[in-house]
């Protein structure tokens, strides 16, 4: 969270983008190629293979189709990673692992993060984030096969907060959101009916993690 607070502190504009259903989007055999550059074993290429076909099939399970309201826009075979899958996190990251390098190298973007499918760029040219916008929706569509959130795409100034992780982040530095602040009172609620012990450690958990941001 730091070198967002301090990029926000010292450009005018921000972009936060984020794609549109990512973890059942996921090319299975885009993801199988990427990892097949970095592995050299065919036998464990063929397992990874394995284990990725097998956790895309969760989506079409009839569970899965209520939960996530697939009825209307199934997840087609051949694509989707499980959330919470041994593959999926790790997965996650490599299927970006090259716009991250897209955007420093290419778009010359100096202040940038990633989290998983949440991104954010930074810059004090407006026109110039937002023809980054465009040329990273061209290359994931291109390269990944995804899209991005048409709600979640407007340049907005750095002045205004915004909501990073269940996090409210602003020049003034970083403070808890108003879901994270409900699932706190929630815990701490649970650990204080299990004694005084539990809710010492469970606040000494939260000050540790609020003084490290």
């Amino acid at each position: 969270m730091r070198p967002q607070v301090r990029w926000l502190r010292q450009y005018r504009w921000r972009l936060s983008l984020d794609i549109r259903r990512y973890f059942p989007s996921i090319h299975h055999e885009t993801l199988c190629e990427l990892f097949s550059r970095r592995l050299g074993d065919r036998r464990t290429i063929e397992l990874i293979r394995a284990m990725i076909a097998a956790g895309g099939e969760v989506y079409r399970t009839p569970v899965a189709i209520s939960v996530l309201g697939l009825e209307t826009e199934p997840v087609p075979p051949g694509r989707g990673l499980p959330l919470g899958g041994y593959l999926s996190h790790w997965s996650g990251g490599l299927y970006l692992d090259g716009l991250d390098h897209y955007v420093k190298r290419e778009l010359k973007i100096a202040a940038y993060l990633r989290y998983m499918d949440d991104f954010t760029l930074f810059g004090n040219d407006r026109a110039e984030l937002e023809e980054a916008r465009e040329a990273i929706r061209d290359w994931l569509a291109r390269e990944r096969k995804l899209s991005l959130k048409p709600a979640r795409d407007r340049v907005q100034p750095c002045s205004q907060p915004s909501t990073v992780l269940g996090f409210r982040v602003s020049r003034a530095g970083v403070s808890p959101g108003s879901k994270a602040k409900r699932r706190l009172r929630a815990r701490l609620r649970k650990a204080e009916s299990l004694g005084v012990e539990r809710l010492v450690r469970s606040l000494q958990a939260y000050r540790g993690m609020m003084l490290s941001l």
